[in-house]
């Protein structure tokens, strides 16, 4: 057995042994906190998918009405394909705002039009040619991409028909859904809150507590010493090195992540671990701030 084998044995053992002297009380703790954790990621997304989802369609819906008016100011040198882009930005904007809550337990491609209005959406969009061209930018990576794979031009008519579609489904269909979402999960969370709190309190009532152990003059001193040393540590290192530490954990984070073609489920629990860690690192970067 080598060495890192060894390492990672006496790990597996340390934990299984952690484990088992949980009490009935601490193993309800964990699996309270556990479910809180996964209800505030649940939530973090849906409010990220909502504040996107009204600004991707204000930006564009703007553009649209600009192209439609003739506007002389940032007068644009192809209207038709910027008519054709704004358009599929909206449709897409739908889609995945739209499959991102319903697909949220499901291991599926969310770049795709949803099952439930995809005759409609190709009813707006008209020709084939056009269905075709937006179902496969869906697919692009990235924006270069999926604008190359769009025709040069539209119809008036699907311009019309997409913010139609977009008028009559948008509000029901995702913003009032999510909002609904929201109000009940924060009410979930802070309900969780409490109960942890009040089940954390019991178990540390029940924990034997330590007696004092008697210190040395001495002891206090190095102590008090050690304290200032750490402080005049912290107050030392300039705002870049902190930074460059906070960077390098990222870093390392992302690099432990591997990722498989079509792996949506994990794609989708890595973005809730990216989600829940910038919210930590934005915590920090305010500390240093």
């Amino acid at each position: 057995m080598t060495t890192t084998e060894k390492k990672v044995d006496t790990v597996d053992t340390t934990k299984a042994k952690e484990e088992k002297t949980l009490s009935p009380d601490e193993e309800a703790a964990r699996a309270l906190n556990k479910d809180l954790r996964q209800v505030e990621a649940k939530r973090r997304l849906f409010r990220r998918t909502l504040i996107q989802y009204d600004r991707i369609k204000k930006r564009f819906t703007t553009s649209l009405e600009k192209l439609a008016g003739g506007a002389t100011e940032d007068k644009s040198e192809n209207p038709d394909k910027d008519t054709v882009i704004a358009v599929y930005r909206l449709v897409r904007n739908f889609c995945i705002s739209y499959n991102t809550h319903d697909m949220l337990d499901r291991n599926e491609d969310k770049q795709v039009y949803p099952k439930k209005f995809a005759a409609d959406i190709d009813s707006a969009l008209g020709s084939q040619a056009v269905i075709d061209a937006f179902a496969q930018a869906l697919k692009a990576e990235k924006a270069e991409e999926s604008t190359s794979l769009l025709p040069a031009k539209i119809d008036a008519t699907v311009t019309k028909k997409v913010t139609t579609f977009l008028e009559k489904h948008d509000k029901s269909e995702i913003t009032s859904k999510l909002e609904k979402e929201l109000e009940v999960m924060s009410t979930d969370i802070d309900t969780k809150r409490e109960e942890l709190k009040a089940k954390r309190a019991e178990i540390a009532k029940t924990r034997p507590k330590a007696e004092p152990r008697a210190s040395s003059s001495k002891d206090k001193s190095a102590a008090k010493k050690s304290k200032k040393a750490k402080r005049d540590e912290d107050v030392t290192a300039s705002t870049e090195e902190r930074f460059r530490d906070l960077i390098k954990e990222v870093n390392l984070k992302v690099s432990r992540i591997q990722l498989t073609k079509d792996d949506f489920r994990t794609y989708s629990d890595v973005q809730t671990e990216v989600d829940s860690f910038l919210s930590e690192a934005i915590n920090d970067i305010l500390g240093i701030k």
